[in-house]
């Protein structure tokens, strides 16, 4: 064989192995790689947990019927403009309501009143049930649960005494003691009174007591000026 072929057989062969060995360093063969579905379904699944824990929350407070809502609640409490609206659209069962005569009886041994402290269409009053400082009656030995809530502008309070009106213009808790072991407020919060609303908060305060004693007794605010001016109605206990 001419040696000059050889020679240019071995100069292509070598320039065709570099060429192929310099491809191969640029461009390595890439492996087969299945896109990886578990990463993306965990985030997606996780995703759709967390909008569905969040929904389910949401919802379960939105939906919360009032009994339940009263149920969560003790002492000092805020809540926002769906449950405030929720707890007043509430109706119990065993309730009479006189709108000419402003009077509310009960019947059932369990009594659940929400009440609005000055709201702002008359601020210097009591409303339940849409009347103004009226009458409460209860059965004698009933539990009763009050939910007070500030729905105005100024700070007002809650308790039932027996100390009937006039009321002077500072009404001393020290002087008018509570109708009831726990059916006032704490004496401060009753002589500062609740914060009033803002915005979607509105604050209030829980009272649960047993009306063990029949008679006659008087609910009312004991913010300085309030009671004087109006603020107070008849609770009256039967049987």
């Amino acid at each position: 064989m001419d040696r000059h072929l050889v020679y240019v057989t071995m100069v292509v062969i070598v320039a065709l192995i570099a060429g192929i060995g310099t491809l191969i360093y640029l461009y390595p063969p890439r492996s087969q790689v299945t896109p990886s579905t578990s990463s993306n379904s965990t985030q997606v699944v996780n995703s759709t947990s967390t909008q569905a824990v969040n929904s389910t929350s949401s919802a379960s407070t939105s939906t919360q019927s009032p009994i339940e809502l009263l149920s969560s609640l003790s002492g000092a409490f805020t809540v926002n403009s769906a449950e405030l609206e929720s707890l007043v659209s509430y109706r119990p069962s065993g309730i009479s309501i006189n709108k000419s005569a402003d009077i509310i009886t009960f019947t059932n041994k369990t009594v659940y009143l929400i009440i609005l402290a000055g709201p702002p269409n008359n601020i210097l009053t009591f409303q339940l049930f849409n009347l103004t400082n009226p009458t409460i009656e209860v059965p004698l030995d009933s539990t009763v649960i009050i939910a007070v809530i500030d729905d105005g502008y100024l700070n007002h309070s809650f308790g039932i005494t027996s100390t009937p009106p006039p009321y002077p213009a500072s009404v001393s808790p020290n002087q008018d003691q509570p109708a009831f072991p726990g059916s006032e407020m704490p004496p401060t919060l009753l002589i500062n009174g609740l914060s009033p609303a803002s915005s979607n908060t509105y604050s209030g305060y829980l009272l649960k007591f047993n009306a063990t004693k029949p008679g006659t007794y008087w609910y009312l605010c004991f913010v300085p000026g309030h009671a004087s001016s109006g603020m107070y109605g008849k609770f009256v206990v039967y049987g």
